[in-house]
């Protein structure tokens, strides 16, 4: 399997998961401002010029309603319009986050923001606040010189996803509409858009809010050369994180079994040492993405080895690996 075809297998799996959940449930609970599940008719509307996008289409078209987003296609017939939005699906866990800008005839801005975790079913929306002018025209200034307008609606994806994201970003002015599609995008104008639109301006945290962790299970066995321990930690958003560690005789196939790990990456980083864990002294701590690591699922890995010892914080989310890393090793 290619590489490409890789990355889209991942999303497109974690894209029918999401979907076939929410076939199955309408959101439970609400904050301020939230809206009831939409109807047969608000389903109808369109809310993208194109179906040829596939998936992209298909899910915002099915989220954006359950959250209250109306369709910004329809928009375009008033010349006077200036609106913009973005949204992001992340896969790893599913969730929904979408932020819209609405200009106002003074030159400040609405802001409207809702997010739905679809593991829950759960529709959050917070509460309507208004930006300055300055700051309004410093975001539409950024859209300007990122030349959103002449943006492809598509580009080819690359790289590897890291906790998978579609993003969609819109807008309407002059009696216009246009959309671009990605999927976890790199640092880019678009995502410094993003960071504005969400961070700056609707002041949310598109990590979510704070990940903890609750011990779930333990156990211990025997591995090839050796033998393991692990725990397993679960979030509040149901992702498991499990810290493994493996013993080897002699150290040396400490080593080894760490370099074959780090060999079998498709995508690897590696830190400089980190300070003495677990009682003694640890080599360079490395974070890798592979599809061979020790438990099937587990596809984001932090390492590292100290003496006989071999330490593996392992999770299908790299965010939920590293907020728990965060949380056991506090001083580092």
């Amino acid at each position: 399997m290619s590489r490409t075809q890789l990355r889209a297998s991942l999303h497109v799996a974690a894209a029918a998961l999401c979907l076939s959940t929410l076939l199955c449930a309408a959101p439970s609970s609400h904050r301020a401002g939230a809206q009831n599940p939409p109807s047969s008719a608000d389903q109808a509307v369109p809310y993208f010029p194109t179906d040829d996008v596939g998936r992209q289409v298909s899910l915002f078209t099915f989220l954006l309603p359950r959250i209250g987003e109306p369709s910004l296609l329809t928009a375009d017939h008033d010349p006077d319009a200036l609106i913009y939005r973005i949204e992001i699906f992340y896969a790893m866990p599913p969730r929904l986050l979408a932020v819209r800008l609405s200009l106002n005839l003074d030159g400040t801005a609405g802001i409207f923001g809702a997010e739905e975790y679809l593991g829950n079913q759960e529709v959050f929306h917070s509460p309507v606040h208004t930006v300055s002018a300055t700051d309004t025209k410093k975001f539409l200034d950024l859209v300007d010189r990122a030349n959103f307008w002449s943006m492809p609606m598509t580009v080819q994806p690359g790289g590897y996803y890291r906790d998978a994201g579609m993003w969609a970003f819109e807008g309407v002015l002059n009696g216009n509409y246009h959309v671009v599609f990605r999927e976890s995008p790199d640092a880019s104008q678009l995502t410094d858009i993003e960071r504005s639109l969400v961070r700056g301006l609707a002041q949310l945290d598109e990590a979510g809010p704070p990940l903890k962790f609750q011990f779930n299970s333990a156990g211990s066995g025997l591995t090839k050369g050796g033998e393991f321990s692990f725990e397993k930690y679960k979030s509040q958003d149901d992702v498991i994180v499990e810290k493994r560690v493996e013993s080897y005789e002699p150290a040396g196939e400490t080593t080894i079994r760490m370099n074959a790990l780090i060999h079998s990456a498709i995508q690897k980083k590696e830190q400089t040492p980190v300070q003495a864990r677990d009682g003694g002294t640890t080599q360079n701590r490395w974070e890798i993405y592979t599809r061979n690591g020790p438990e099937k699922g587990f596809y984001f890995l932090v390492l590292w080895a100290d003496g006989h010892n071999l330490y593996i914080l392992q999770s299908s989310s790299e965010r939920h690996v590293l907020a728990y890393e965060a949380l056991a090793y506090p001083n580092e």
